[in-house]
């Protein structure tokens, strides 16, 4: 049943009301989807775009973390890069009857590290992690810019006494779990997060070797950091000066392991691929040499896994060879 409102003009013309809200929900839900949208508008602090790293440089995800899974469809990207992660009530959809005018997420319970979040996550078919290779996954920073929005997480156990929040919920339906032994691991946040809130994006293995669709989603989301399920760093504006050609040579060496694997299990059909890749991936390496520092140079070997040639480390000042001297790793 669809409710109809005499509804102000803020709310999109195709907005769809599937569970009737009293006065107060409805100004409730008036007054987030007011902040969403002054929100979206925002030129929003370089903060939201941290990507975390431990002291060993491995991707970590702190507590309090979002996650929203989705598929690679070109009008899925575009929809979410223009609307946001919104409830699909305000695209004119019906919900699944549990987290009514929510978009839902998962929730980083304790500062973990991506890979073993990844290995460790019960598979959704709607995040990449756990080998769900076909899809990506948008990660939101909890930051205190968004803390008007995050504050409405109708699962959060603050609101167990306040009927006038959980009831927006349809509490019958959503599994027990979400409000009982496992709360925390998944928010509901009322109405959703804005694009330009998305701090960065994992990336399936399959959704590594379609370039095409990689370089959309750069596209479409210019300032999210870019990463695989297994840690590994293909685009990062927080940590890394990244030189010229640099974003080509992480995708590609991101790209060569997971053809690596994939031949592991007898897809000897991607070993042209794999060869070709690995060809382009030392061409780059190549010409870097004519345009980068040695330090540099050392710089990116160390940062995409490969040992620093001894030709490299001679021509590095003693204090720069002592910086790389606990760094040396086996040549792929």
């Amino acid at each position: 049943m669809v409710i109809q409102y005499m509804i102000s003009n803020i709310f999109p013309k195709n907005m769809i009301f599937d569970k009737e809200l009293n006065d107060k929900q409805f100004e409730l839900l008036e007054s987030q989807y007011k902040k969403f949208l002054s929100l979206g508008k925002e030129v929003i602090d370089d903060s939201q775009y941290q990507l975390f790293l431990d002291k060993n440089g491995k991707v970590f995800l702190p507590k309090g973390t979002l996650i929203h899974g989705t598929n690679i469809k070109l009008d899925t990207l575009k929809g979410i890069s223009k609307n946001g992660i919104l409830a699909c009530e305000f695209l004119g959809k019906y919900e699944d009857c549990e987290t009514l005018y929510c978009a839902d997420f998962h929730r980083v319970v304790n500062d973990s590290l991506l890979s073993s979040y990844d290995s460790n996550f019960i598979a959704d078919g709607k995040t990449p992690f756990n080998k769900i290779n076909n899809q990506i996954a948008f990660i939101i920073n909890p930051t205190s810019k968004l803390g008007g929005l995050l504050y409405y997480d109708l699962f959060d156990s603050k609101f167990d006494n306040n009927f006038t929040v959980r009831d927006i919920l349809n509490t019958s339906a959503i599994p027990r779990d979400f409000l009982g032994a496992n709360r925390g691991m998944a928010s509901a946040i009322l109405c959703g997060i804005p694009s330009n809130c998305i701090s960065g994006i994992v990336l399936g293995d399959n959704v590594l070797l379609k370039k095409d669709v990689v370089d959309e989603i750069k596209r479409l989301f210019p300032k999210a950091y870019l990463v695989t399920r297994k840690g590994i760093i293909i685009r990062d504006y927080s940590n890394i000066i990244r030189v010229e050609d640099y974003e080509n040579l992480a995708f590609n060496y991101a790209s060569t392991l997971v053809l690596e694997e994939k031949l592991n299990s007898e897809n000897e059909l991607l070993k042209h691929d794999y060869e070709m890749i690995k060809k382009q991936l030392f061409s780059i390496l190549n010409s870097l040499k004519s345009n980068t520092s040695y330090y540099q140079q050392a710089t990116i070997y160390r940062d995409i896994g490969y040992q620093i040639p001894c030709g490299l480390l001679d021509k590095l000042t003693p204090e720069e060879r002592m910086e790389f001297s606990n760094n040396k790793k086996n040549l792929r």
